[in-house]
């Protein structure tokens, strides 16, 4: 059982290890999903050795999305100084920078982020078999998901969070700050909009929540769960928390190595948590209280309190007593010769001389003088259990003396330790060729001309309505539907492709199957939008080149296209978050690009409509019907969200996969930007629906053949933002 604590600099991290932590996560100068907590490279070297010496791990998040410069002009750089400092693992969300650690540092150990959002066996396998030695899953899974992981993948590492805040998104899926602000949960710059207050009203305008925190979850805490959690087979227990201070990281981490202990020792049948380490646990800093619903619910009311949204802290009490190495040492001191210290580790022996003992003038040194000097070891790595002193004659021995031959002795010890840190091998850094991944994947060559290239439309709809409207437009070559739409869409002639859920938990697995099974010989492709998905098809035997990626599989430079394209994935997605001139730089002729839709800010496993209307889906308890709102109107149930700017953010449940999209405010459009776009040379083009209105679908389907197929200029009727197109993210 590893306990793994956050640590958002170095005295953080060394209160972790000393209050119980088995192993330490933090970011470096660069690359981390929280930019506020860096450590310096001094720092980070520090804390790898401090680290090391104890017997401790620490891992590394290089858990962002990276961009074309920052891929090729900084990477390498960065991780060869961790690398070369034997860092135990690194934490990575983006492919690319899987693959480039991959190759050009091949024993560094490689763990998927839970920015990955993996939810299933399938996405772990999909890692795993490309040299992942750890998953981090989604938060949301339960502990019955957890387990079912490690039994079809045993050999794989399971590190899941056990404790802290929790992000209402599934992680990776969050672009609400990003599309507000700018600033990117992906690139480590969240600023928290989920932490907001908002207004909740029905799809007529009504007030149906007043003001509260309805997307601000409390905070996870698995101390109860924790034997379940043993059982389940996972190896790393997570606190989330590197923003957190001292007294939080050490509070929590101290309360979970009691447990922990009892766990080892005694085994979990006569587990018990007493209340008032519960109680002190939580003393440390939460949220609104504490939740462990996640662990056996796919979401539940009771973890969000509208009336509670601020992080509170009681306890700020640092209370750390650390167990260091045992060593033992004989010290010979004999008049006239020079004093040696020999010191014992397990196997290891260290031998050392310093000063020459000179006889006592006046008052000799006793025993009992040097052991109290020499045990005071302060933040040294050893703790002396024995000290014998053999003494011959009377000898006066000045301390400094006593110390500088310990500080020797810890030092040789100290340099053997690290020498068990085996050299890694690691390759020259070398530029991508992603024209010859992308060729290699298709088996012919790419076509020239590509200022004369038209890329082709496809239209994703989510209503009947809009279905209907989209299979007249001839200038359309693919419809995407989800699977509430799937069987209407293949009774057309038209291409159809089908989207699978964006997120692809257990229990939609087998709904999935089904639906290939049915319709594999009529569509013309698939969307996934996961690695999860991509691990799904893997296993169906779904060939790689019908596989179209969604806007969440992000590909943001050359080298994760590479990387995606020499797996057979060529047919990628435009990334929302990049400006024009940053797309002008990325290698954009098989991708799909976004020109008009609602962008979906959040990905949840979190049910708003539920806490207003009851659970839709389709049980005993309520007698509803999969997707369908009691009054059986529509497909899911809108709600609005409104923020403190007046702005209104949908959000839709899609109860057939029991997932919920919060929407931006805005449609975003590039139906005006034509030529800007066609710059860029997209592979294809596509149009989103959500709940667009028929004459809404009809006014976007005219501008968009008006400006891009007749050369004109229309103007759209809908408020709508370019996005990111102009600004981009930092």
């Amino acid at each position: 059982m590893e306990l793994l604590a956050p640590a958002g600099d170095l005295k953080i991290l060394k209160s972790a290890f000393a209050s119980g932590a088995d192993a330490v996560y933090f970011g470096g100068d660069a690359f981390g999903a929280r930019v506020s907590a860096a450590f310096s490279r001094e720092d980070g070297a520090a804390a790898i050795e401090y680290a090391h010496l104890r017997g401790k791990k620490v891992y590394l998040t290089v858990n962002t999305l990276l961009k074309n410069p920052e891929m090729e002009r900084e990477l390498y750089d960065f991780l060869s100084f961790y690398d070369s400092h034997f860092i135990d693992g690194i934490i990575v969300q983006d492919f690319g920078v899987f693959d480039f650690c991959r190759y050009h540092f091949p024993n560094l150990p490689l763990h998927a982020s839970t920015q990955m959002n993996i939810s299933s066996e399938y996405g772990a396998r999909f890692m795993m078999e490309r040299g992942a030695s750890r998953i981090v899953p989604a938060r949301e899974l339960s502990i019955a998901e957890i387990a079912s992981i490690h039994e079809a993948l045993p050999d794989l590492e399971i590190e899941a969070f056990l404790h802290g805040a929790l992000c209402v998104c599934y992680s990776g899926q969050c672009l609400m700050s990003s599309v507000i602000g700018g600033r990117s949960g992906n690139r480590g710059a969240c600023a928290q909009p989920c932490r907001k207050k908002y207004v909740a009203l029905d799809e007529n305008g009504q007030v149906i929540g007043e003001e509260g925190f309805y997307l601000s979850p409390r905070d996870l805490c698995g101390l109860y769960a924790l034997p379940r959690l043993y059982e389940a087979k996972v190896e790393s227990y997570k606190i989330e928390g590197r923003l957190k201070n001292e007294a939080y990281v050490a509070g929590v981490v101290s309360v979970y190595r009691e447990y922990f202990d009892r766990i080892i020792s005694d085994g979990t049948k006569d587990y018990r948590v007493d209340d008032r380490d519960y109680k002190r646990l939580l003393s440390y800093g939460t949220r609104g209280g504490s939740t462990d619903a996640y662990f056996d619910m796919r979401n539940d009311v009771s973890m969000i309190d509208p009336a509670s949204g601020a992080f509170r802290q009681e306890n700020s009490r640092v209370d750390i007593c650390e167990k260091k190495r045992s060593v033992s040492s004989v010290i010979n001191i004999e008049v006239g010769e020079p004093i040696s210290m020999n010191l014992t580790y397990g196997t290891l022996t260290v031998s050392v001389e310093g000063e020459v003992a000179e006889a006592a003038q006046k008052k000799a040194t006793t025993k009992d003088e040097i052991i109290d000097k020499i045990t005071k070891t302060g933040e040294e790595a050893f703790d002396f259990s024995e000290v014998t002193i053999n003494m011959e004659g009377d000898a006066f021995i000045p301390m400094k003396h006593i110390k500088e031959l310990r500080r020797r002795a810890f030092d040789t010890l100290s340099k053997m330790l690290l020498k068990e840190y085996f050299h890694r091998e690691r390759r020259p850094y070398e530029k991508p060729d992603v024209d010859s991944a992308i060729k290699g994947a298709m088996e012919r060559s790419i076509p020239d001309g590509k200022e004369n290239h038209t890329p082709a439309l496809f239209v994703s709809v989510s209503t009947k309505e809009q279905l209907a409207i989209v299979l007249k437009s001839a200038f359309v070559s693919g419809v995407i539907v989800g699977e509430e739409l799937i069987s209407a869409a293949c009774d057309s002639t038209a291409d159809v492709y089908f989207r699978l859920p964006d997120v692809i938990r257990r229990d939609d697995a087998s709904r999935m199957k089904g639906l290939l099974d049915r319709y594999c010989d009529r569509i013309s492709g698939v969307v996934a939008n996961s690695y999860d998905a991509l691990g799904f098809l893997e296993s169906y035997g779904y060939s790689h080149k019908d596989v179209y990626f969604g806007e969440r599989l992000y590909s943001y430079s050359d080298r994760t296209v590479a990387a995606f394209a020499r797996d057979g994935y060529i047919n990628q997605h435009v990334p929302i978050e990049l400006n024009e001139k940053e797309l002008s730089h990325r290698y954009n002729e098989k991708s799909t690009m976004d020109i008009y839709g609602r962008t979906a800010v959040m990905i949840m496993a979190n049910c708003p409509a539920k806490r207003f209307y009851g659970c839709l889906r389709d049980d005993t308890k309520h007698g509803t019907k999969p997707g369908a709102s009691k009054a059986g109107k529509k497909p899911y149930t809108r709600i609005d969200l409104i923020d403190e700017t007046g702005a209104a953010f949908p959000v839709l449940n899609r109860c057939a996969s029991c997932t919920n999209y919060v929407y931006n405010s805005l449609p975003q459009s590039l139906l005006s930007d034509s030529k800007r776009v066609m710059a860029l040379h997209p592979g294809q083009l596509l149009i989103s629906f959500v709940f667009e209105s028929a004459d809404e679908v009809n006014g976007v389907l005219e501008v968009y053949k008006n400006n891009y197929m007749d050369g004109g200029a229309a103007k759209l009727d809908i408020p709508s933002t370019r996005l990111h197109f102009k600004r981009g993210v930092s």
